[in-house]
């Protein structure tokens, strides 16, 4: 029976992210003691390929069968809430992110729960979660985390423009980028970059695979139009950002909040 990595770093790999359950084969390390994969888990992964295909409404279908052989397996509910918050149902995913965080998947859970915070607008809670993240020894969980704590200050910063920015100007350089991408969005927020430059380094990343890759401008079309909107306060350049990408079809945990942001923006600017 083969053992899987550590759920750290499967939640935390780029093309990863949002395919926790994919790589989850045949069992799972619990408190250092692995136990075989259920039945209920293996529907759940199924429904969770479903989901990342972009196949919401057949990924409910797959989950409801894995919920009819056990509703409380953890994989059964952690795939429930990051379905939930892919349907802009927040509220319910919370319950099972709060469910699973003490179990086994709690690792795997800890960036999509960190994320349904801010979806919830509980930014105190989403910035304690994500300080705890970004000194995770996965690179790429670390760097992503750090990128939220910008974002986070930029969306909850008052007080003058000129503040903000030094203030984002001083945490940026504390960065520690795993990706070209991550690279490029720390520099935005710095001063020191541009839109453009996000785009041209996801380029510049070869991903071959077309869902790592709109994955990845969901992620870039989040952090900049974020920088847009609340730094820059260029609403029509964060409106442009944001509706491009939700133009495509895709699953990033990122999505429901394209759809935030830009439900917020003044009406004038569209």
């Amino acid at each position: 029976m083969k053992v899987v990595q550590s759920t750290e770093s499967l939640s935390v790999v780029p093309q990863l992210r949002k395919a926790t359950f994919v790589l989850l084969m045949a069992c799972l390390p619990v408190c250092g003691v692995a136990y075989a994969a259920t039945s209920a888990a293996s529907l759940s992964q199924q429904a969770h390929q479903l989901l990342i295909e972009n196949k919401g409404n057949e990924a409910r279908a797959m989950l409801r069968q894995a919920a009819d052989v056990n509703p409380e397996d953890p994989s059964v509910v952690f795939e429930r809430a990051m379905l939930d918050d892919a349907f802009g149902e927040h509220g319910k995913a919370r319950a099972g992110y709060d469910q699973v965080q003490m179990g086994p998947l709690a690792t795997a859970a800890a960036v999509p729960s960190a994320v349904n915070l801010v979806s919830l607008g509980r930014f105190t809670q989403a910035r304690k979660a994500f300080a705890q993240l970004a000194t995770s020894q996965d690179a790429y969980t670390a760097g992503y985390s750090q990128l939220w704590q910008l974002w986070l200050t930029a969306r909850t910063q008052k007080g003058q423009a000129a503040a903000l920015g030094a203030k984002l100007a001083k945490a940026a350089v504390q960065v520690k980028a795993a990706t070209p991408q991550q690279r490029a969005l720390a520099e935005l927020y710095a001063g020191k970059g541009s839109v453009e430059a996000v785009f041209s380094a996801i380029d510049s990343m070869g991903l071959v695979d077309p869902l790592q890759r709109r994955d990845a401008y969901a992620e870039a079309a989040f952090f900049a139009g974020g920088y847009q909107q609340y730094v820059r306060r260029d609403y029509p350049a964060a409106i442009r950002l944001y509706q491009q990408e939700l133009s495509h079809p895709g699953a990033s945990i990122e999505r429901p909040l394209l759809k935030q942001a830009l439900a917020r923006l003044p009406a004038a600017s569209r």
